[in-house]
C-alpha cells in the first residue's frame, strides 16, 4: 500500500484533490464572509428598528447591543474559519504518504489545546465571580464617598477637619485610596496573577 501511494498517478491524484480542497476552502471563506455580512446587517436593522420607537434616550444602549452582537458574530466567523482550516489541513495532509501521520495527529493536538484552554476558562470562573463582587463593592464605596463629600460640599454634613472648600480634593484622595485597596484585594483573583 505504501508503494502504491508513492506512484506518480497517486501523487497527481493527491495534488488534484488538494487543489480542489483549497479552492473549496477559499469559496467557503467567501461564503462565510458574505453570510456574516448579511446576518450582521439583518441584526443591525432589527436592533435599530426596535430602538427608534422606544425613544432617543435608549438608542445608545441598542447601538451598544448591536455592537456586542456584531462582535459575537465576528467571533463565530473566526471560529468557523478555524474549523474550516482544520478540516482542510487534515484532508490535505492525509493525501500524501509522508504527511499522513501529521494529518492523523493534528485533530488530537487541536483538541488537546482547546480542552486545555476550555478547562483554564472554567477554572477561572470562580475567581472572576469574586473579582466582580470586589469591583462592585469598590464601586458602591466610591458612590458612597461621592455622596458623603457632596453633602459636605453643600454644607449638610460638617465632619471635623473637612470643610466645603477642601471637600473635593479630599474626596479625590479618598476615592484613590478606595481603588488602591480594591486593586490590592482583587489582585490575587485576577487570572494569571499567581
Amino acid at each position: 500500500a505504501s508503494i502504491e501511494q508513492r506512484t506518480t498517478s497517486r501523487l497527481i491524484r493527491s495534488i488534484v484533490f488538494s487543489a480542489l480542497a483549497t479552492i473549496l476552502l477559499v469559496l467557503s471563506f467567501r461564503a462565510l464572509g458574505w453570510l456574516t455580512k448579511r446576518v450582521s446587517a439583518w441584526v443591525h436593522d432589527r436592533v435599530i428598528a426596535r430602538a427608534k420607537p422606544i425613544s432617543d434616550t435608549h438608542v445608545p444602549m441598542f447601538r451598544q447591543l448591536g455592537g456586542l452582537i456584531r462582535g459575537l458574530l465576528k467571533a463565530a466567523q473566526v471560529v468557523l474559519a478555524l474549523v474550516l482550516v482544520d478540516i482542510w489541513l487534515t484532508f490535505v495532509l492525509k493525501q500524501f504518504p509522508y504527511t499522513y501521520p501529521w494529518g492523523d495527529q493534528i485533530d488530537d493536538f487541536l483538541f488537546q489545546a482547546l480542552s486545555t484552554i476550555g478547562l483554564g476558562i472554567l477554572q477561572a470562573i470562580p475567581n472572576l465571580v469574586i473579582l466582580a463582587i470586589i469591583l462592585l463593592i469598590g464601586r458602591f464605596a466610591v458612590k458612597w464617598v461621592k455622596l458623603f463629600f457632596g453633602a459636605v460640599k453643600e454644607g449638610r454634613i460638617d465632619p471635623p477637619g473637612v470643610d466645603a472648600e477642601t471637600a473635593v480634593p479630599v474626596q479625590r484622595l479618598v476615592i484613590l485610596f478606595v481603588w488602591v485597596i480594591v486593586i490590592a484585594v482583587a489582585y490575587p483573583f485576577i487570572p494569571g496573577s499567581q
